[in-house]
């Protein structure tokens, strides 16, 4: 008991620190990356926080193998390379039961990222797009700057020499505006926001309105000393994107990208498990050997890994390779390395 209770606290020393290190510097990018947006006045500062936890919880479902992964390579390679498995191994504690050691461990790890996979993730995808939606899709004048010109969606597009944030009023405006063939281009001296419920409503203010028939081939000038233009407040469905939509729910989808998406989520518990044999199985080495080996041979091949199966994802998303095994070539690929790499390697040196 107390063997492996040290053998088991041996990998996860290391699986704790890794995962630590990298979560640390996915959010330092993800703020500097969403802390830019709210600089430009794309997002609101108050959900910058909201938005890179949702993302970083996504981000377990690839942080979470990788992590344990190396976490396994580091901690039995250090107990190899200090001579402490081989005095094990003369002590009588036999290869099959370091095995049955991590057998349990290594269970609950996959298990631990099926559900991320299968429920978490989806769930944070349908929060984080709705958050990103409510904000990104709707004009508020007090979180814009002058000189800038934001493309409000792929049909509007604002821009205002200078913008009043707490009155919400924007100065020598410039609002695009296309609706089909259709385009509408307003030039005002003064514009203002009123928040109505349901709506927002742009008030012009000394300007000119041109419109343009591209069909027609037709122009049509008119002066203004107040316009009214209401912007709806459009807000996107949770359940808009394949990732967003809950696992039971895109099962019953037969489209080529649902059933890539069904077995991203599939292969990723089975992805976990692999690569945690593999790191079981590619740790031995001699006692006082140098290192890196190991750690050089698990980076490539999570490497090969992780973009094999994104390229397996969009093969079966666009229907060039049979749905079946799909994506699931990649962790089946891990299984096969795994037990070439117990024959290989795991021999008491």
């Amino acid at each position: 008991m107390i063997l492996t209770t040290y053998l088991r606290r041996q990998v996860l020393k290391p699986f704790f620190l890794v995962s630590a290190t990298l979560s640390a510097i996915f959010t330092i990018y993800l703020l500097g990356r969403y802390l830019a947006q709210a600089a430009e006045g794309e997002i609101p500062a108050r959900v910058v926080l909201e938005l890179v936890g949702w993302r970083l919880l996504i981000a377990q479902e690839i942080l979470l193998p990788v992590t344990f992964f190396f976490g396994m390579v580091f901690g039995l390679n250090r107990l190899f390379r200090k001579a402490e498995m081989l005095a094990l191994f003369a002590c009588g504690f036999e290869e099959k039961k370091v095995w049955q050691t991590f057998a349990p461990l290594i269970l609950g790890f996959a298990l631990a990222v099926a559900m991320v996979s299968l429920f978490l993730r989806p769930y944070a995808w349908a929060n984080f797009f709705h958050t990103k939606a409510r904000f990104e899709e709707t004009f508020d004048l007090s979180r814009l700057k002058g000189g800038i010109f934001y493309k409000l969606s792929k049909d509007r597009t604002f821009f205002a020499q200078g913008i009043d944030p707490h009155e919400k009023r924007a100065r020598e405006v410039f609002f695009y505006q296309r609706r089909g063939e259709d385009v509408k281009v307003i030039r005002a001296r003064e514009c203002l926001q009123k928040d109505l419920p349901g709506k927002i409503v742009l008030l012009f203010l000394q300007g000119r309105q041109y419109e343009f028939q591209e069909e027609k081939k037709l122009v049509m000038i008119s002066e203004f000393e107040s316009f009214s233009l209401p912007l709806p407040r459009p807000v996107k469905s949770r359940e808009e994107k394949l990732k967003a939509l809950p696992t039971a729910k895109i099962m019953k989808l037969r489209t080529p990208k649902a059933r890539a998406e069904i077995e991203w989520r599939l292969a990723a518990p089975l992805g976990a498990l692999g690569l945690a044999l593999l790191g079981l199985g590619i740790s031995p080495s001699r006692p006082r050997e140098k290192g890196g080996r190991p750690f050089l041979l698990a980076l490539l091949i999570f490497v090969f890994y992780f973009y094999g199966q994104v390229v397996l994802k969009k093969a079966v998303a666009q229907g060039k390779i049979p749905p079946f095994p799909g994506i699931f070539w990649a962790p089946l690929s891990l299984f096969l390395l795994a037990f070439i790499s117990f024959h290989v390697f795991w021999r008491p040196k």
